[in-house]
């Protein structure tokens, strides 16, 4: 019987302190650029799982009333800050100060593709907006046509917003236009165009991933930046893949292809990460970043654009926040504010129409 207890002792300590070394190891991809190690991002997706099993762990240890609860305890102490990154602790604020609102939303292109019911879908989203009335929105995937067929901007423009910046990655047929924008209720004093792709698209074009406009409040002028850092596109077959890893028989080209688009993505968004953090460096006045970053809140592209930043839902919510609906608990699209500004009222909107959510915040010095 002493001898079985020992078995136990052994393999439960040995399971324990692989949690503690898998957690350290993960803790690695908020650190190193996925530059050079291209994969190394992927720990990011598995650092949940160690913390809910060294949390497991320490309570296992204190019920026990053992000292190897400090073991997990410590690891947990050094993860700390990318924990707190993930989850929001904290209830949303009601600000009665003077106030803009602000929405960053990728549309996935008003859901142009669904052609049996993109005009449905186009006004779904647009019931949202007209809900919700923000005084800036940043769009990411958004698309327009110049006819009467799917004019997007002649849409906006009757609710309000008359100012825009639109940089247009593709125009076909002279009409079909696509490209990252940004709508205002408030007049856009200057704008500019940030993170030119180095890589030409199928199209031979070399879009911008970010663009920046200039509005006047409280008789500041501010900054909005809205990027679009690397997608990894994903199609149907590699979310069938993450399907089948719930427990049907996966094809191992399947995953190798799915890899191969991570890793991709990943080395391109932290070439766009570094070259993003030159232009926040030589910024003099306040500013915003929305987008979607398409990576998470653990992740090397966060941990370096959100350095000495707010974020606006971890400021305001309690939970993880999720924005990408097509996989459970994926929180990549985000308001983040210098320490100029105080948020309130920050809020993911659960609109399935995209696949993304919504997030909107109101913000105020």
């Amino acid at each position: 019987m002493k001898f079985l207890h020992l078995i136990i002792s052994f393999f439960s300590r040995t399971i324990n302190i692989i949690g503690v070394v898998g957690l350290l190891v993960c803790l690695s991809a908020s650190y190193i650029s996925p530059e050079n190690f291209g994969l190394i991002a992927v720990l990011g997706f598995v650092f949940p799982i160690f913390v809910a099993l060294n949390l497991l762990f320490v309570l296992i240890w204190i019920l026990r009333k053992r000292w190897f609860f400090m073991v997990s305890f410590i690891a947990l102490v050094l993860s700390a800050a990318q924990i707190v990154q993930l989850i929001g602790f904290r209830k949303s604020q009601v600000n009665s100060e003077p106030n803009i609102k602000i929405m960053s939303y990728n549309v996935r292109n008003f859901d142009l593709y669904n052609w049996s019911e993109n005009k449905q879908a186009q006004d779904k989203i647009f019931e949202t907006i007209e809900e919700e009335n923000p005084d800036i929105i940043c769009f990411q995937e958004f698309y327009s046509d110049t006819s009467e067929n799917f004019n997007t901007i002649k849409r906006l423009k009757k609710l309000g917003y008359k100012h825009y910046f639109f940089v247009r990655e593709l125009v076909l047929r002279n009409t079909d236009e696509w490209g990252i924008a940004t709508f205002s209720k408030l007049p856009i004093l200057s704008s500019n165009k940030i993170l030119k792709e180095d890589e030409s698209n199928s199209y031979k074009r070399f879009p911008y991933k970010g663009i920046s406009t200039d509005v006047s409040f409280q008789d500041k002028q501010i900054r909005i930046f809205n990027v679009h850092l690397q997608s990894i596109h994903f199609g149907k077959n590699e979310y069938q893949v993450i399907e089948d890893l719930k427990g049907k028989e996966i094809k191992e080209n399947a995953v190798k292809k799915m890899l191969r688009k991570l890793r991709n993505a990943f080395q391109k968004r932290a070439v766009q990460t570094r070259i993003f953090q030159l232009i926040l460096n030589e910024q003099n006045q306040p500013y915003v970043i929305c987008g979607d970053l398409n990576d998470l809140p653990n992740s090397y592209t966060y941990n370096i654009l959100a350095k000495n930043m707010n974020d606006a839902f971890l400021q305001n919510n309690i939970g993880i926040g999720q924005t990408f609906n097509r996989i459970p608990l994926l929180r990549i699209d985000y308001i983040l504010t210098t320490k100029d500004f105080k948020t309130s009222d920050c809020r993911v909107i659960k609109n399935p129409i995209s696949d993304h959510y919504p997030i909107v915040t109101k913000v105020g010095f």
